[in-house]
């Protein structure tokens, strides 16, 4: 390991592989990336992996509809686009819907507002019961998180990016990178962390109001029903708050409980991967009912779960990412606070920040995104905790801007 370099990415999940990957393909001759565990142990190794690209947000949807891009090129085989269906179920969300079809047209987004009996000859495990209608995304898919990102850092070491792992990063002088008493200078150091995000920027004297959640799924056994070669589409049902998609022969289910809990980062601890808690059960049960009405499988009282998961997710107080670089330490960037998008959204974010950094202009405007929005009055973490809760427990509700 060398002591100078032209850009140090602290963080080697989807995101920081990502960036280096894009930062390098800029010209960047010397890219380190560390990690504090293993590589790629952190919120990407535990991700759910749905891929969409329909928001409200120009700015968010261009991103994830790169992240498309970037993933079919180096992705490795690790993105698949079964497409996605959006259920209504209820008038207010076909009226949603509606608006959103029309937002996707604007945008260039391939799409289809169907019938109930169509999105259930998409799904055939659907109940349609009470279903309206549903919005049909072709492009959208599932993404194995841990392959992507292999495939990346792959891409990214046969341009000499360096990855380093085990090295905890202990302070953050300007244009340091302390590990121990070890320092290693760079022009451009980026917090690409997650859940860590906060604490990491204390250390460099910035603030970061990331808000690590505590976000719950379940994996069936595997099901003679489903066929792996021909996995059935990514399935939503906002109206019952939760999200499905199929994992080889097995049914994965998660979604957004109105009782949120987060989880203050000086409590996450160490250990192989600290950014997995216990799972509560109980804690499940409103989502796990709301996956038993649209998908009847769910309801069999002897089907077991042969996985379950209470993994860290990083959200931030208004729900956008956490871009660019601090005002207050030209060295110093963000590109953290994915709001559940870190996934969907990496492959894009990893090519805006590259692009920002080496043009020293970002690509396109996306303000709302700028890290500088929390610099002037920072938040306590219960503050930041307190709007994050609103933004988790209304995931799904009716977005009455498109």
């Amino acid at each position: 390991m060398s002591h100078r370099y032209d850009a140090i990415v602290i963080g080697s999940g989807i995101c920081g592989t990502s960036l280096a990957f894009h930062l390098s393909r800029r010209g960047a001759e010397r890219v380190l990336v560390l990690e504090q565990g293993a590589l790629c142990s952190g919120t990407t190794s535990h991700a759910p992996g749905l891929a969409g690209q329909l928001r409200a947000d120009l700015a968010l949807m261009r991103i994830l509809r790169e992240s498309i891009g970037v993933y079919a090129e180096s992705g490795g085989g690790g993105y698949q686009a079964v497409g996605s269906l959006r259920l209504a179920s209820s008038p207010a969300r076909l009226r949603e819907l509606e608006r959103q079809k029309i937002a996707a047209d604007e945008a260039g987004l391939g799409n289809a507002l169907l019938s109930t009996a169509e999105a259930q000859s998409r799904f055939p495990l659907l109940d349609p019961t009470g279903v309206e209608g549903a919005l049909w995304i072709p492009s959208d898919g599932s993404a194995d998180a841990v392959a992507l990102t292999t495939s990346l850092r792959h891409h990214a070491e046969s341009l000499d990016v360096e990855f380093c792992a085990g090295l905890r990063v202990t302070g953050l002088p300007p244009g340091v990178v302390e590990i121990g008493a070890e320092r290693l200078e760079a022009p451009v150091i980026v917090l690409a962390t997650g859940i860590w995000s906060g604490p990491l920027a204390r250390l460099a004297g910035v603030h970061l109001p990331v808000v690590p959640m505590q976000h719950q799924v379940v994996w069936t056994e595997e099901l003679d029903i489903l066929d792996a070669d021909n996995p059935l589409p990514n399935l939503r049902d906002p109206d019952h708050l939760v999200y499905f998609r199929q994992d080889g022969r097995r049914f994965v289910l998660g979604g957004y409980e109105r009782s949120p809990r987060p989880l203050d980062p000086a409590l996450i601890g160490a250990g192989p991967n600290p950014s997995v808690r216990s799972f509560d059960a109980a804690h499940f049960a409103p989502l796990l009912a709301g996956g038993q009405a649209r998908v009847p499988l769910f309801r069999e009282p002897a089907a077991p779960f042969s996985r379950t998961l209470n993994g860290l997710e990083s959200f931030t107080p208004d729900g956008h990412f956490l871009l660019g670089r601090f005002p207050q330490r030209p060295d110093l960037w963000a590109a953290c606070g994915f709001c559940a998008h870190g996934v969907s959204g990496s492959g894009g974010v990893g090519k805006y920040v590259a692009d920002w950094i080496t043009d020293g202009a970002p690509p396109f405007p996306a303000d709302h995104m700028d890290v500088s929005r929390y610099q002037a009055q920072p938040l306590s973490f219960a503050e930041a905790a307190e709007a994050v809760c609103g933004i988790y427990s209304t995931y799904y509700d009716i977005d009455r801007s498109v």
